[in-house]
């Protein structure tokens, strides 16, 4: 009698350690399979009460969380506009951007609640730099276009606009503005041309000056 006391009472402790067992496994199980790392170049997401927050620590859940990429993101774009007088050019710029952390609900509402969010968002400027580009040339007499002046107003005007999409600009840099017409890309170097020839004459003009003077 004593031995089967003895027998039940050690069947009952190997039970009780094989649900501990089974527990265990499924809590690791559960670990393994629903818990991420964040790599350093990611921005981890979750919503509470309505309000899209970054997680700050090293693990998340995936399922509850959004991993979005928070590198650079850069592109050479290429667009159509117009100088005053309706005169067709074309502009290549590069633009780089980033997420702007104070601003990822926009982020969110831009690209959707996925991995590819702030792709999308970049969509979304291209689009913008599109009106505002033609915006600032189709006032412009096409001898007039700088690049310097069209990155610098094109710069002011985009800031605001990046941070409606949860956005950041990094860099906007104008590349290329040359005229579609051939023609009137030649008049324009000729005159260019002859405006350095110019100061370069006085220059000269000014050099003799001071010489026959000492």
């Amino acid at each position: 009698m004593l031995l089967i006391k003895t027998k039940i009472i050690y069947q009952r402790k190997v039970l009780m350690w094989m649900v501990v067992l089974a527990v265990v496994v499924i809590i690791l199980l559960v670990v393994v399979f629903e818990y991420r790392i964040r790599k350093p170049d990611q921005m981890v997401l979750k919503e509470s009460k309505g309000l899209v927050q970054t997680v700050g620590s090293r693990f998340y859940p995936r399922h509850f969380c959004l991993a979005i990429s928070g590198t650079i993101q850069s592109k050479v774009l290429e667009f159509q506009g117009e100088a005053r007088g309706r005169l067709p050019l074309t502009i290549k710029l590069s633009l780089s951007i980033a997420p702007d952390t104070t601003q990822i609900h926009h982020l969110i509402r831009t690209g959707g609640w996925q991995k590819e969010a702030v792709h999308k968002a970049f969509d979304e400027v291209t689009v913008m730099l599109q009106s505002r580009l033609k915006s600032i040339t189709e006032h412009v007499e096409m001898e007039q276009i700088s690049s310097d002046k069209i990155r610098q107003q094109l710069s002011a005007k985009m800031e605001g606009d990046l941070q409606v999409l949860g956005l950041k600009l990094v860099t906007l840099n104008i590349q290329s503005i040359e005229p579609v017409d051939e023609t009137i890309n030649q008049a324009i170097q000729q005159q260019e041309a002859a405006r350095i020839r110019e100061e370069t004459e006085k220059a000269d003009q000014q050099l003799r000056y001071i010489t026959a003077r000492t």
